[in-house]
């Protein structure tokens, strides 16, 4: 018979799989370095009209950080400004993600604001309770100090010079909730836009004089049920007479589709322009109690 004939494949030798390895590595981080350049080279391009500086500012309990846009032509209009006039400024609030989860939505809305005319803060009020993100574990624990935080906040950009006027409140989820608290009886505060926010009756604070008021939400919110969180708000402000305007999207969850993100975005900016006036102005139109105007999106 015969005799079967065995077939090996050729082994390579550890030097030379070690070799074709470290040319993949090498090959994948060239990639990774060009994809790198040209992300930071295109996010200078986008930022390059709009300067950044970050502030530490202290609260009740800790120094918080203070993330602050403004233009760079004419410079320095907010922090550390002098002799310059009121300004319209509008304070971020980022979600229970914080900035793992919000802050490139949040930076990214904070230029376009900037590109439309306004001083820009956002807060790190998470750094009050010494945490990067919230979430059931610690809402109702922290949820006072978080408050208390964006007061402060709020009360330290009052004293600049170029933010004297009152100021707009942008909040998301989280950031929505505690906005309309903040906003509470507070003559500092001009207007705020509640997006994906709320309100919970019994356990949050009664609110007292508001300014005007945007509320934004999606019918199809999971992580803040529209039934749950904010057809009570609507009940709570009518019913006490709290004048407020409203957008609701029957066909938006939590996070809103890129188009109808934009659109919130260029609502807000238009509610700002409306209602945030430099000190001395005239006073900005009151709204009608209850207009809510459902959208089909």
């Amino acid at each position: 018979m015969p005799e079967e004939q065995k077939t090996t494949k050729p082994r390579l030798k550890i030097a030379h799989v070690f070799f074709i390895d470290m040319v993949g590595y090498s090959k994948l981080m060239f990639i990774c370095f060009v994809a790198a350049a040209f992300c930071v080279s295109a996010s200078h391009a986008l930022a390059k009209p709009i300067s950044f500086t970050e502030v530490r500012i202290p609260t009740q309990q800790h120094r918080v950080r203070l993330d602050l846009y403004q233009p760079n032509d004419p410079p320095s209009l907010g922090y550390g400004a002098a002799s310059q006039e009121p300004h319209a400024t509008i304070l971020l609030l980022y979600g229970a993600g914080g900035l793992a989860f919000d802050g490139a939505r949040m930076r990214v809305y904070a230029q376009q604001l900037v590109r439309a005319g306004y001083i820009v803060y956002l807060l790190h009020y998470l750094d009050d309770t010494g945490g990067f993100m919230a979430g059931p574990w610690n809402y109702r624990k922290d949820f006072d100090e978080w408050v208390e935080a964006v007061r402060y906040a709020i009360a330290w950009i009052h004293k600049q010079p170029a933010s004297s006027a009152p100021i707009g409140i942008y909040g998301y989820s989280l950031g929505g909730f505690i906005a309309l608290e903040a906003a509470s009886d507070n003559s500092q505060v001009g207007a705020v836009v509640d997006h994906a926010g709320g309100w919970v009756e019994g356990k949050m604070k009664p609110l007292g004089r508001m300014p005007p008021l945007l509320l934004v939400h999606g019918q199809r919110d999971h992580r803040v049920p529209y039934k749950k969180y904010v057809q009570p708000l609507f009940s709570y402000l009518e019913q006490n007479h709290i004048a407020y305007e409203s957008r609701v999207y029957p066909k938006q969850g939590h996070k809103f589709k890129p188009a109808e993100l934009e659109e919130v975005r260029t609502l807000a900016i238009e509610f700002f322009r409306q209602h945030l006036k430099p000190a001395g102005s005239a006073t900005a139109k009151s709204q009608r109690p209850g207009s809510v105007k459902p959208l089909n999106r």
